[in-house]
């Protein structure tokens, strides 16, 4: 019992990894989104899909073979052959996945060869770069609209001697008469 527990953890954690997380790298890794939360999106959606399709044919596949009497409807005997299915498609991709490693730099080499590819994704990231420096340069405009204004204000102040009576901690006692003490 202790064994058959200890082979069933390392077997599911082994299965999620070898059929979830090796093909999100890989969606992750060849998504043609820019930016990372497009890529995420692009490679999330890839994966639900995936795994919709992996339920659907593995339920008809758990279905024909039940049916047909290969297995029985019981549930260690499909466990067993699920293990027994699971072990040769992983086998199988393996295989396919030490050929993808392989074929990588070629094939990345003749993704940046493609010209179409390079322009789409150098013109969305110009346009996101154009609108980035365009919102810098508004917020900078009304910065020294700001500006202007508030020297425009503080000149005006000046010019009126009300600038002084605003400072905190001015004591303006003189009258207008030049005089010093209160003003009548």
């Amino acid at each position: 019992p202790l064994f058959r527990s200890l082979y069933r953890l390392f077997y599911y954690v082994t299965l999620g990894t070898n059929s979830l997380l090796l093909p999100f790298q890989c969606f992750v890794l060849t998504s043609g989104a820019v930016g990372a939360k497009a890529v995420l999106n692009d490679a999330i959606r890839k994966i639900t899909m995936l795994v919709c399709v992996m339920v659907v044919v593995g339920g008809i596949f758990v279905v024909i073979v039940c049916s047909a009497g290969w297995v029985e409807w019981d549930v260690n005997a499909l466990e067993v052959a699920a293990i027994g299915l699971s072990n040769s498609e992983g086998m199988i991709q393996m295989t396919l996945l030490l050929g993808f490693g392989l074929v990588e730099l070629p094939r990345t080499l003749w993704r940046s060869a493609d010209l179409r590819q390079t322009l789409k994704r150098t013109q969305a990231e110009a346009a996101r770069e154009m609108r980035m420096r365009d919102d810098a340069k508004l917020e900078l405009r009304l910065a020294l609209v700001d500006a202007y204004r508030l020297d425009a204000q503080i000149t005006t102040m000046l010019e009126n001697g009300t600038l002084a009576e605003l400072l905190p901690g001015s004591r303006r006692s003189t009258s207008r008469r030049g005089g010093m003490g209160r003003a009548d």
